[in-house]
């Protein structure tokens, strides 16, 4: 059996890497993309952040607030989704390269994965 909570989590991270990677190539060839790759990025970094640090105190209060996301894999999956799918429209507007092509992928990828954890109710840690 597939464990999506897992692969979830795995793929978000990536995703991260792959925005900033993004966004430092889209700072140089297209001004917009480069913006959306650190937004979206900063967006995905404050999903995934309680997961990588629960030991430290501020990471522990947004835990708290993010609260939701971590209960309702579903939202977080659909947000996911729509942060691809703004992201495609915009590498359509501006041509976009590859990477950036492959972080909305993987970051469709995930936001699937987090949906497949949702409904085979599996724990999110």
């Amino acid at each position: 059996m597939v464990d999506f909570a897992a692969w979830s989590r795995i793929g978000g991270v990536l995703s991260i890497a792959c925005l900033i990677f993004t966004a430092v190539l889209g700072f140089l060839s297209a001004l917009p993309l480069g913006f959306y790759c650190i937004f979206a990025g900063i967006f995905i970094g404050i999903f995934e952040l309680p997961f990588l640090c629960r030991c430290m105190d501020c990471c522990s209060k947004l835990a708290r607030i993010m609260g939701i996301f971590e209960r309702h894999l579903i939202l977080r999956g659909l947000a996911y989704m729509v942060i691809s799918v703004l992201g495609f429209l915009i590498y359509g507007y501006v041509s976009g390269n590859l990477f950036m092509l492959l972080a909305l992928i993987l970051l469709a990828l995930d936001g699937i994965a987090y949906v497949g954890a949702h409904f085979t109710r599996e724990d999110s840690a």
